[in-house]
């Protein structure tokens, strides 16, 4: 191979045996690094910084390969192995079915996560919805309400909490105020004063929280007047997405009113509680098992079902799963887990590639084999 061929070099680089050692020794370290991260931050935010992510920092500074990283080298590496010195013939078409099945399982894999939705609902009985939430997601939402330069107006403006900064001003036109974002925790707890239960005081950041679907944000924020009429004390203000009271305040003509709410994702169907069931194991308050019964209504569909544990129900790219439940007998409230995953068929794509790239090896070497038999009996 001569020096200057680089692509060639790059090719048998990249499906060398050394490059898969690498990669599955770099999984290997992510996996025990991810387990002992998970002990103390949980296991979503083990997930979120190790499992789906490129990379992952080592002191804050040195970047090491994440999973997604991981796969897809896995993926090219496969893919290449599969053609080199391997002509592309009979015997060798199953090998190549094989490796181009088992890339496409891990490389599926990676690529499916940036599609797959989490989100959850709860509901009362005979309670329906068309929406649910995604509780990972919030948005700053700021319903504006006056009558500036004489004409009313109404307005709601959805800020995403994962694109704003600590100091950044977020301009409330047409009013003549400004929102000055002092302080964003992606999750904190709530002071609220002794004498009313609704105001809240400060807010205190939490560091851990063993579900990433648990965290409550909160924002610390000040308003400011941009026709230079700024008053002589600018207090913080707060809102707290675990507060049931949005945040209404008045300037001028102008009334304001702030939430922090879960993204609301569309659902294809309309769901219905119909009735809550549990069963208790004897002589505890502890549920033995629980079922949810659901009125579906959407295109091509007009039906009852029962989503239990460990008994999800599917349609389309959608799947619902009993996640808890909520009150007493009587008047019980139900939470479903909804998982949104347009790229669910691919495992058995990939399952079908690699079963098929299996049978055609062996059939074809079963053949030779039979006629190399076939052929020294008659010699």
């Amino acid at each position: 191979m001569k020096k200057n061929n680089w692509p060639l070099r790059l090719f048998s680089w990249l499906s060398s045996l050394q490059l898969t050692v690498i990669a599955l020794l770099c999984l290997a370290v992510l996996v025990v690094w991810g387990t002992l991260y998970q002990v103390d931050n949980g296991i979503y935010a083990a997930q979120e910084r190790f499992f789906r992510a490129w990379f992952v920092l080592i002191a804050g500074a040195v970047p090491f390969p994440a999973v997604k990283s991981i796969a897809a080298v896995l993926s090219v590496n496969l893919l290449a192995a599969a053609f080199r010195r391997r002509p592309v013939n009979i015997r060798t078409i199953g090998i190549i079915i094989l490796h181009i099945g088992v890339a496409v399982l891990i490389g599926g894999s990676a690529i499916a996560s940036h599609f797959v939705r989490e989100s959850a609902i709860t509901l009362n009985e005979d309670q329906g919805t068309d929406t649910t939430y995604d509780f990972t997601s919030w948005q700053l939402v700021v319903a504006l309400n006056g009558n500036s330069g004489g004409a009313p107006y109404s307005r709601i403006s959805r800020y995403d909490l994962k694109r704003l900064r600590r100091g950044q001003r977020i301009n409330l036109a047409p009013t003549m105020t400004t929102l000055s974002l002092r302080h964003i925790y992606r999750n904190c707890g709530a002071m609220v004063s002794p004498h009313d239960s609704q105001t809240i005081t400060s807010l205190k950041p939490v560091d851990k929280t063993t579900e990433e679907g648990r965290r409550i944000p909160g924002i610390v924020f000040s308003i400011d007047a941009r026709d230079d009429k700024k008053p002589a004390h600018n207090p913080d203000r707060f809102v707290y997405a675990g507060s049931p009271y949005p945040v209404p305040f008045a300037y001028g003509v102008d009334t304001i009113i702030l939430s922090l709410q879960p993204l609301a994702l569309p659902l294809p169907v309309r769901i219905t509680l119909s009735r809550f069931t549990a069963e208790w194991h004897p002589g505890t308050s502890k549920a033995r098992s629980f079922q949810s019964r659901l009125r579906m209504l959407g295109k091509n569909i007009d039906r009852e079902i029962v989503i239990e544990m460990n008994r999800p129900f599917r349609y389309r790219s959608f799947t619902f799963y009993q996640m808890g439940y909520a009150g007493q007998e009587g008047n019980y409230s139900s939470t479903l887990a909804i998982v949104k995953n347009p790229l669910r068929y691919l495992p058995y794509i990939a399952s079908l590639i690699i079963v098929t790239g299996l049978f055609f090896h062996f059939i074809v070497k079963m053949w030779y084999e039979l006629s190399s038999i076939r052929r020294n009996r008659r010699g």
